[in-house]
Formats: C-alpha cells, sequence, structure tokens
C-alpha cells in the first residue's frame, strides 16, 4: 500500500486557490494504481488545480509518466491544472525520453509555481 500524500490547501498571490501534494519516493509500478487513485479523488472532491512538489521522487518510470498524463487530464477536465515543481533528474530524464517534458508546466520551486500559478494554463488542446 502506498504511504497517504501529504496535501495542503494555498492561494495564489491572483487567488487561485489550488492544493500543493507532495508524494513519497516512489512513483513507479509498485504504487502507480493506488497513487492515481488518490490523486483523483482529491481532483473529484474539486480541488482541480493542484501543485505537485516531485523533489522526494527518487523511483520514477513509465507508470508513474502514465499516472501524470491521467491526472493532467482530469485536471484538465474539472477545469484546472496540474503543474509540477522540484523535479529530480529521474523525472525529467524519463519525461524527456518520451518526448513528454514539453506537456507539464514544470517550476523549479513552490514559491515560483505559486506565483506563476495564474499565468498557467492547460498545455492540452
Amino acid at each position: 500500500m502506498v504511504a497517504p500524500l501529504k496535501i495542503r490547501d494555498a492561494v495564489s498571490p491572483s487567488g487561485v486557490k489550488l492544493v500543493i501534494v507532495t508524494p513519497g519516493n516512489h512513483f513507479d509500478s509498485t504504487v502507480s494504481y493506488d497513487l492515481r487513485t488518490q490523486l483523483h479523488q482529491v481532483v473529484d472532491f474539486g480541488y482541480a488545480n493542484l501543485l505537485m512538489d516531485m523533489a522526494p521522487i527518487r523511483s520514477f518510470d513509465s507508470s508513474g509518466i502514465g499516472l501524470l498524463v491521467s491526472v493532467a487530464r482530469r485536471c484538465r477536465d474539472q477545469r484546472g491544472t496540474l503543474a509540477l515543481f522540484a523535479l529530480p533528474e529521474i523525472v525529467v530524464v524519463a519525461l524527456e525520453t518520451a518526448s513528454l517534458l514539453s506537456m507539464f508546466h514544470i517550476f523549479p520551486d513552490e514559491a515560483t509555481a505559486l506565483q506563476q500559478f495564474t499565468e498557467v494554463k492547460s498545455p492540452y488542446v
């Protein structure tokens, strides 16, 4: 069973309500189903704008990529956005290899992500 997500409410300087989500160390096939369920529940509860702190991630694979795509689509379907910050090299390399890095809004840190969240629009057509 996957460890519970750390979730906290936040508001961007422009007043956009969102949640900051911090997963555990694993973002791979060992936890992807449970993480997907938890993250979809967060969005379904009305939190369609998510900032995900990727700093703790130590294990990331194609299941993690699929999970991010799924959550980003769920956010978009609810007229929200998924943005990522503090990506470890393992995540950057995986997203670059899959040619998906540009699909996500990526920020260097939480403060920048919060500050710029108002400008974030879904990259999906």
